[in-house]
């Protein structure tokens, strides 16, 4: 439902129950500048290697849903 980053952390907002399957779509991208992710109820955590991949991440996700 929503995305944003400060400095090398990602959240992206889910609906309900859908933050472990995110999470898991995220985690199969296999990219290296993902450290890893942590997925609660509706949001997830984004560890990313530095800030630059963060914003770089944002990016290609709004181009997808644009």
């Amino acid at each position: 439902t929503g995305f944003d980053y400060a400095q090398n952390v990602v959240v992206i907002h889910t609906l309900p129950g859908l933050a472990s399957a995110a999470g898991s779509a995220v985690d199969a991208m296999n990219l290296s500048v993902i450290l890893g992710t942590l997925a609660g109820d509706d949001t997830v955590i984004v560890i990313m290697r530095d800030t630059n991949s963060a914003a770089a991440f944002c990016g290609e996700i709004k181009s997808l849903l644009n």
